[in-house]
């Protein structure tokens, strides 16, 4: 397997640790091309992305979010696929309480047998990205409308075919280097000089920014080449409920031991104690957050030990 470029905007460096051990063990499988804000101070991170990692550092000023260092660095990058992360911060749902960024990170990082699989799935010559299935949206151009029409015009892409498409909500996502050197490369320098004016946190302004537009045609130029969407494999607990439609609900373990259901990642926890025949969750989708017990069934499989003041994971809360 051939390595594949990491392409990661840390703008938030407190988010270092956070990122070193979560790509550290494919430290052999991937070049990782780690983008810095120039405002921040950066010399542990230089001097230990560098011993760690086949690393390629370079530096901005902060605008256009995490797209304007992106379009800049797949100009250089010469490995066949790449993953684009970037250090996102924001709370996501009702009581803000999914970490979307560790979502969209444990799609790509979980496991090395996920990982292999991800890559696997980009040799086959249909699939053109793979990334989150909970945040692959459509029907959301919102205020950005017209700036996506204009960045189309710009792109020589037809917007009447890919208006309203599917995108990654988030922004991160694994694809095909030549896709996106082919379309953003020859006109990076119009597209900065857009993105230019989008400085510091990128607020969704009534008319609305560049750097959501290009968020959603990084989507669209999927499908626009007649190439789908792919979502990682990942290992299921089922938790053993009468309310589910199965029987079961699924829930993905992430690497920080948070959890989710795939059916819906508002029901979203963390698990605060385990051992070998059960463990807890503490849900945060309900207020006050309640702690559930659960025993395990067989090695895949559990079924709640006791309600505490509802019977977490077996109602969905939006």
């Amino acid at each position: 397997m051939s390595a594949i470029a990491v392409i990661l905007y840390l703008y938030h460096t407190d988010l270092w640790d956070e990122f070193k051990k979560l790509l550290e063990p494919f430290k052999q499988d991937i070049k990782l091309y780690l983008c810095l804000c120039v405002d921040n101070d950066n010399s542990l991170i230089e001097q230990e992305a560098n011993t760690i990692f086949d690393c390629k550092l370079s530096y901005y000023n902060n605008y256009g979010a995490d797209v304007a260092s992106f379009l800049n660095v797949i100009r250089t990058v010469e490995e066949e696929y790449f993953i684009k992360i970037h250090s996102k911060k924001s709370l996501y749902g009702k009581f803000q309480q999914i970490n979307w960024r560790q979502i969209l990170l444990n799609d790509f990082f979980n496991n090395k047998v996920l990982f292999d699989n991800n890559y696997l799935n980009l040799n086959n010559s249909k699939i053109g990205a793979v990334g989150s299935k909970n945040m692959l949206l459509n029907n959301r151009e919102l205020q950005h409308s017209n700036k996506i029409n204009y960045l189309c015009d710009i792109l020589n892409i037809e917007y009447e075919e890919v208006k309203n498409s599917y995108f990654f909500g988030g922004n991160m996502f694994m694809s095909h280097t030549h896709l996106f050197q082919e379309y953003f490369v020859p006109y990076n320098r119009t597209l900065q000089n857009l993105l230019s004016n989008e400085k510091n946190k990128v607020i969704e302004l009534p008319e609305g920014t560049f750097s959501h537009a290009l968020e959603r045609i990084f989507g669209y130029i999927i499908p626009y080449n007649n190439l789908i969407f792919q979502h990682p494999r990942h290992e299921i607990m089922k938790i053993s409920n009468q309310q589910a439609p199965n029987e079961y609900f699924n829930m993905i373990v992430m690497y920080n031991n948070d959890c989710y259901l795939e059916e819906d990642m508002h029901v979203y926890g963390h698990i605060v104690d385990s051992s070998i025949n059960n463990f807890s969750i503490e849900w945060y989708h309900i207020q006050p957050t309640t702690i559930t017990k659960y025993d395990f069934i067989d090695n895949c499989t559990i079924v709640q030990k006791q309600f505490d003041k509802e019977p977490a994971g077996g109602i969905i809360h939006e």
